[in-house]
């Protein structure tokens, strides 16, 4: 009867678990050569890439659109689907055609160059920066072929959904989320008619075994019991189904470039074209349309292998207020920035149609340059930093007066006067902390300002930051400007515990930063 009764209880559960994950799987379609890819393509995927707000989703093309795109034999490129927070994307359709016939909506491939990910790596042997050279210069391939592909005859635009697509690509990766955890990663092709021309898949199930058997909830205290259950799998796993990869093996996918083989010096690479052309529009006085390739030039640079040609460009390309996207550059900032970027820097800041958010990125490029770099502050500089609504976003730039030594602390002091009246304390707050970080930098030649820093640490209302963390590094810098530890006070409710944690926490970071006068260079607030 006990038996029995484990009959009846789990195995309609066990059947229906069963039931659920061979509804799911369809099996494997292997083709016997590979699909051709061609015509009207709709790519449907549950990871479809969005940016954008909730109440305007955007779907860019991103490196597979554009690898179809780029398939000798393809149209247009249709995506719909849903993005990877399950909201359904209006379906959005891409082609590529003349430049006479794109109007209003030509756009770009979004990061073509993450297609790479897809492929095997290069077998390259040497040092970690030969290593790293080597991946971005297939990267550097796939930018230039696209930049340079829509900066002649053809653009990339967005044009009506064509009424029926010759292909059909269905991507999945359900993540088993029912009750029998079905989880299915499957890579669908099929023809305008609904055949299947190659399906990869994997899929696994937890089910209830069947007749009744418990295990422990927790196998560590075995504080509950559960019902067993037992794992049905169907494919082989390949890698977790990555599906581009198997579009790369079994399709006629168009593979990216690939950097010509022979050795730099002797050849032009789209790279050396896209500079070459981005120079000569530089020097024209009207807006070229190789302008646009200036952000795709960008994209291409490796600070840690860039020559003075390329900084010698980079540095038109920055003070040139016809170049309106710089965003590139301030993704692949991965090394010291040299001076001679200092001019083009400064001219692009004090020019007020700078948008903020470029004058902020610009700012950063600031904090990254060599110690000593602004010694000696230029009339450019001055102006900023005597403009309140200047300053205020340019934080990077207060604090490298701590260059000019001593002789920075009367300015310091003025703009910390000035600037901590600044209502609400978020507007002010950048300004506040660069001072702070200039003072620690300082330190004794700092001396001059401890009698101003005291006067406003001390006050009740607490102007230069009213938390814990602004209070303690404040305290760093008036240690290290001459404050004894004893004298710097803590708020009036601390425990004796949390006065001695908190001066020793000054004292170590003040020995810190005497030791290190670079301590906070990558640091975006008073110190990491």
């Amino acid at each position: 009867m006990t038996l029995g009764l484990g009959v009846v209880v789990t195995l309609p559960m066990a059947l229906s678990g069963r039931h659920a994950f061979h509804q799911a799987t369809q099996g494997d379609v292997v083709p016997s050569d590979r699909v051709v890819i061609a015509g009207d393509v709709l790519l449907d995927s549950d990871r479809t890439p969005t940016e954008g707000s909730e109440l305007n989703w955007r779907v860019p093309c991103y490196a597979l659109c554009a690898s179809l795109l780029d398939t000798p034999g393809v149209t247009s490129v249709t995506l719909t689907g849903t993005n990877e927070r399950g909201d359904a994307v209006k379906p959005i359709s891409y082609r590529l055609v003349p430049k006479s016939e794109a109007g209003s909506n030509d756009v770009a491939p979004k990061k073509p160059e993450l297609i790479l990910q897809y492929l095997p790596e290069k077998q390259v042997i040497g040092a970690p920066e030969v290593i790293i050279a080597a991946r971005k210069a297939r990267e550097n391939a796939v930018i230039s072929h696209w930049a340079l592909r829509l900066a002649s005859d053809v653009t990339l635009s967005i044009v009506p959904s064509p009424p029926h697509h010759d292909l059909t690509i269905k991507m999945t990766s359900a993540i088993g989320r029912d009750a029998h955890g079905v989880g299915l990663k499957q890579l669908d092709l099929r023809d305008r008619g609904g055949r299947v021309l190659l399906r990869r898949e994997y899929a696994t199930a937890d089910v209830v075994v069947a007749p009744l058997l418990l295990t422990p909830s927790d196998m560590l205290t075995r504080s509950g019991w559960e019902l067993a259950r037992t794992t049905l799998q169907a494919g082989n796993g390949f890698a977790g189904v990555q599906p581009i990869k198997v579009l790369f093996d079994q399709t006629t996918l168009a593979r990216p470039p690939e950097p010509q083989d022979a050795p730099a010096v002797d050849r032009r690479d789209g790279v050396t074209d896209m500079r070459d052309r981005v120079a000569a529009a530089l020097l024209q006085p009207d807006p070229q349309v190789d302008l646009a390739l200036a952000p795709r030039w960008l994209a291409t640079l490796d600070w840690f292998s860039m020559k003075d040609g390329d900084y010698e460009l980079l540095g038109k390309v920055i003070a040139d207020t016809r170049v309106t996207d710089l965003r590139p550059l301030f993704d692949n900032v991965r090394a010291p920035v040299r001076p001679q970027l200092r001019g083009a820097i400064i001219a692009r800041l004090v020019n007020p149609a700078t948008p903020p958010e470029l004058r902020s990125s610009l700012d950063g490029l600031v904090r990254k340059m060599a110690p000593g770099t602004f010694a000696v502050s230029t009339a450019d500089e001055i102006a900023l930093l005597r403009d309140q609504s200047m300053r205020l976003n340019l934080p990077h730039l207060i604090e490298r007066l701590s260059d000019q030594g001593q002789a920075a602390v009367p300015e310091l002091v003025r703009i910390l006067q000035a600037d901590v009246q600044v209502e609400p304390w978020q507007r002010r707050r950048h300004v506040v902390e660069a001072v702070c970080r200039a003072f620690i930098r300082l330190g004794p030649d700092a001396a001059g300002a401890l009698p101003d820093v005291i006067a406003l640490f001390d006050q009740p209302r607490r102007p230069l930051g009213g938390d814990v963390s602004h209070m303690s590094w404040w305290g760093v810098a008036m240690v290290r400007m001459g404050r004894a530890i004893d004298e710097v006070p803590f708020p009036p409710k601390s425990t004796p515990q949390d006065i001695a944690q908190g001066r020793s926490f000054i004292v170590q970071a003040a020995e810190r930063a005497r030791n290190r006068p670079e301590w906070d260079r990558d640091s975006d607030k008073c110190v990491r």
